[in-house]
């Protein structure tokens, strides 16, 4: 296949690496299935791929790494907007001193910030969007595509960097933990995450609402999440969960 050399495309770098090439070949060859795990040793190019396979097909891409310097690597070396969470922002309404995350914006709907068009976290947020391809972190994209953001939409390929680590960062976004004695109650058919979980949180008894103690506590607590996933788009994510007895 002839590609044009990395730098037509903003990769600075004099030429491909075979392994790029390879790569390249397979999933542009018309072979390439809709899930492509690809592993390789560090050194390979894996970046510089991930951003060139984005701008030769021209289709709109998100890029998710684990960690905030991977994401920084991604902007510094190949160009690439990020998208960060609100944390990492300053609130700028005069007198705040808290971030963006705990701007009044945040408090439901009824507060409308007369700064947002000029607010650091939602114009990088825009400009990411609106751009081709975008870097942003696992935990990031999982909160907004599934609890109703802005991610999903339009963007036609997921490349998920340090894929060896996508279970582990999936099992610190969302875990659900049962009590012991409940676990035999709870349906095991998890072919469907919002059948399982209606199906789940219909199992478990409501505690009394004056009940303080702390397993009435958990519970209420478990129904929360449970009523959150009732509501995830199944097309977003599946799941295979295993349960002891």
């Amino acid at each position: 296949m002839n590609l044009p050399p990395p730098l037509e495309i903003g990769i600075p770098h004099p030429s491909w690496r075979a392994p790029q090439e390879q790569l390249f070949d397979y999933v542009l060859g018309g072979a390439c299935p809709r899930w492509l795990f690809a592993k390789a040793p560090p050194g390979t190019g894996k970046s510089a791929f991930a951003v060139g396979y984005a701008r030769l097909t021209g289709t709109k891409t998100a890029i998710l790494t684990r960690t905030h310097s991977l994401m920084s690597q991604y902007n510094r070396i190949y160009g690439v907007p990020m998208l960060r969470g609100r944390q990492n922002f300053r609130c700028i309404l005069p007198y705040s001193q808290v971030t963006a995350d705990e701007a009044p914006c945040t408090n439901g709907n009824t507060y409308r910030c007369p700064l947002m068009e000029r607010c650091p976290y939602y114009v990088q947020r825009d400009y990411a969007l609106k751009a081709p391809v975008f870097v942003s972190s696992y935990a990031y994209y999982l909160t907004d595509a599934i609890y109703g953001g802005k991610i999903r939409a339009g963007f036609a390929t997921i490349i998920c960097d340090e894929g060896h680590n996508l279970i582990a960062d999936l099992s610190r976004f969302e875990t659900i933990v049962v009590p012991k004695e409940l676990a035999g109650q709870l349906p095991h058919d998890t072919r469907s995450m919002p059948k399982w979980a209606t199906a789940t949180f219909d199992a478990l008894p409501e505690p009394e609402d004056d009940d303080t103690s702390r397993e009435a506590g958990r519970l209420r607590s478990l129904r929360k999440t449970l009523k959150r996933l009732t509501q995830i788009d199944q097309e977003a994510v599946y799941l295979r969960l295993p349960m002891e007895q």
